[in-house]
This record gives structure tokens, sequence and C-alpha cells, in this order.
């Protein structure tokens, strides 16, 4: 992974939000790689606090700082208040601790500060590696409301007619408007066969009577890398999540497209909620000969730059990057860069629009905080966040496309290619 000069970036996924491995900053460690960075969705994750005083503890000590004097004076009577006259005892105070962290994270303003239990925190990591208990769909927050973003093919939110952009308003009678994202994701796990409920504001018709769905529960596995061959001469490749596996799946498929001979390469970055930054710049790579691939602006406004690997596979190829509403952080990332740099045309609908970095911070108990450390922007410096990025050419995909899984977005992209478009059994991905 790439290393970063004067800063820290630890990845995960844009989650979507969203690195390969959650990052754990040491203030008194030399910088690590891009590898740590969230930029998800769970989502763009990267670990930056400034330089810190010669008496700041590290990140990972458990000794309080040494200028915090007696400000913690009042939260001891507190918690002594509540253990000596609480009238339900004994006071669990493993609750007592989570709840004190997720009121100081809620103490932030920051809509995506989280705190994740040990057992929330594991299935969040299998999560970024495209191992899904739950409705089989992600949440992001935009305008501090919950959205459905990315509904897998053929997985219990998609059975159920749910698409990106739909509001959660409840979940199992319970409003979740109040609680922090990942609260509200971890209501939408659960084991496989189990019932939820859910309450939905469509996308499509933001001004109509919310719609109560009940869903089955399911486990879903997906594949990082798909890809095929829908015309002569033409390789495929889809991005569905951004993990550890991604660069070895994505260079396997590249291999076999230039052991055929293809001129032209299509990416597919639909419905891509994001993942760990470095899987974004290791994609990237593959196509990007040389230059900044994302630039992470902290929070003292400094930018500092990400820039491409050598060795990439498919730095010659001719590209088509499809993207739409559900391509989000990391996803956004590769998307942007391959624009910016004049590398690929891309062919769909604008993107989700996630451009903040969140740090992820494992605990000791194998628990897990976040927050937001900064941005992302282009390598042109735009910004993304709440924007997205809008493409070359537009082309939306109707219900009705969706129903009788007509592509017209591929279409397009190969008519882009000036190859005849697919019928809808041409090549099967694998």
């Amino acid at each position: 992974m790439l290393a970063l000069s004067a800063m820290v970036l630890a990845i995960a996924a844009l989650s979507f939000g969203a690195g390969v491995s959650y990052g754990r900053r040491d203030p008194s460690a030399q910088p690590p790689t891009a590898a740590g960075v969230e930029v998800g969705a769970d989502g763009a994750d990267a670990g930056l606090d400034g330089a810190p005083s010669v008496e700041a503890p590290s990140i990972r000590s458990a000794r309080p700082p040494a200028d915090i004097g007696r400000q913690f004076d009042t939260f001891w009577e507190a918690w002594n208040f509540v253990e000596r006259q609480y009238g339900r005892q004994p006071v669990d105070r493993r609750r007592l601790v989570q709840g004190a962290i997720k009121g100081m994270l809620a103490s932030l303003n920051d809509q995506y500060a989280s705190y994740l239990d040990p057992v929330a925190s594991r299935e969040d990591k299998a999560s970024q590696d495209g191992l899904l208990e739950g409705i089989g769909a992600h949440l992001e927050l935009r305008d501090r409301r919950y959205v459905i973003l990315a509904p897998v093919e053929d997985g219990p939110a998609a059975r159920a007619g749910l698409r990106t952009g739909d509001l959660l308003l409840r979940v199992d009678g319970r409003e979740v408007g109040t609680v922090s994202l990942a609260e509200a994701t971890s209501l939408l796990r659960g084991s496989p066969g189990s019932k939820v409920k859910l309450v939905v504001q469509r996308v499509d018709d933001p001004d109509g009577q919310p719609v109560e769905l009940e869903l089955t529960r399911a486990r879903i596995e997906l594949e990082s890398v798909t890809s095929r061959y829908p015309a002569e001469g033409i390789g495929y490749v889809r991005v569905r999540v951004f993990g550890t596996q991604t660069l070895s799946q994505l260079q396997r498929a590249l291999r076999d497209m230039r052991s055929r001979r293809v001129r032209g390469v299509i990416l597919d970055l639909r419905d891509n909620p994001g993942g760990y930054l470095g899987g974004a710049v290791d994609v990237t790579s593959q196509f990007l000969k040389e230059g900044s691939v994302v630039a992470y602006e902290e929070r003292d406004g400094r930018r500092q730059p990400l820039v491409a690997r050598p060795g990439g596979l498919a730095t010659d190829l001719t590209m088509a990057v499809l993207v739409n509403r559900g391509s989000a952080s990391a996803a956004e990332v590769v998307a942007g860069a391959l624009r910016d740099h004049n590398r690929a045309t891309l062919i769909g609908e604008t993107t989700f629009g996630k451009g903040s970095v969140q740090v992820p911070h494992d605990l000791s108990d194998g628990s897990t905080v976040k927050v937001t450390a900064g941005a992302w922007l282009t390598p042109a410096s735009k910004q993304i966040q709440g924007q997205g990025l809008a493409p070359t050419i537009e082309v939306k995909t109707t219900l009705e496309d969706e129903r009788s899984r007509r592509d017209p977005v591929l279409e397009k992209a190969l008519e882009w290619f000036k190859v005849p478009a697919p019928t809808p059994t041409a090549g099967a991905e694998g």
C-alpha cells in the first residue's frame, strides 16, 4: 500500500462506509500505508490527527491524557451515584462504558461518528469483504437521513422492491432517525431466516405514503470481482466491493482479457457502496499509469495525494466506467480518478456523493470507534460530498428495465465502443 508523507491513513469501506485492514494510529509510530483507511460505506476512512503533544499517550494506551486534570471528576461522581442509587442492581458496568463511549461520540456533531461493539465490529469487517447477513443492502447517510444503498441482486431487499435512494424510517417499529449509523445498520442485520419489518419512503414517490415491508434476512456472499465478454474484443469487469481480495481477483480477470487481446474494457462500478481506500487505489492503478488517484484533505486544509502505483495491467486499453446513484465512496474515488485523467468515459447516472473520510480504531475488547477525520477530493480537486460525479453520458435505468433485466447502460457503453449490444443471455459472469 502507498505510504503517505506527514500523515496517517487507516482504510476501511465508504462504511461504505467503507481499508484492507482497520487502521489504528499511534502518534509515535511512522505513518502507515494507505491500506488502513475507510472510504465507505461504510464507506473513505483515513486516520489523521494533528501533531500530538509530547505528553499525549499513544492511541493504543488506556492511560488518560496528562492534561485532563479534574475534568473527569463529574463523570466519576455520576458513575458512583448510579452504582449506589440505581434501583436495579447490580449495574452492568460494561453497558455503562459502552453508553459513555456512544455519548462521547454523539457530542461531536459528526453524523458518521459511531461505536461498534465487538459483535457488530466483526460483522462490519466481514461486510467489507462481501459477506452480508441481513437484508442484502447497505445503509448510508444523506442530510442526516438513512438511505438504502446498493441492494444486492436477488437479495431480500431487492426482492422486496427496495431501491437505492429509498429512505429508511423505521425498523421493527423503532424510529431510526435518532440512532447512529452503526446502530441503524445493526438493526438490519440478523440471523438468516429471521424476519424484520421496515417502513420506507420510496425514492420515486417522495410525497406518497410510507410503505411497510416484511423481509426475511439471508446470508449473502458477494464475489468482489466478476468478468465476462459481452462483445467481441470487449472485456467487462464488475467490482462490487473494495475488499482484501479485490486486487488479486481483478488482476486475474485482466490477465485473461489480455490473453484474449481485447481492445477495450468496461469497468462496472454500479451499486458498489465502497470499501477500503487502499483497494480503490489498487484498482485505479491497474488502469492508470501514473499520477494522483485521490487527494486527502486534512482538517487543517492541507492536501496529501495518493498516487498510482506502477505495473497496471490495463493502462493502455480504451475504457468506459459504468456508475449509478449506488456508486459511493471508494467507487467514486476510482471513477473520479479515471475521469480526471481522461482515462475513461463515465456512463450512467450521477453517483451517490460521499467524500468524507472516517478513521476506524479497534479497541482492546474488539469493539471499534470511528470518527470523521477529513475529506477526499478527485485529482482535479473536485469535492464530491453531497454532489457526486456526473457521468459524461447520462443513461437512466427504469423500473421496467430492471424487471425485464434490460441493461441500457451497458448497451450504451457497447454503442460507445461501436459494437452490437448483447442479447440478455450474452456471456456469463465468472
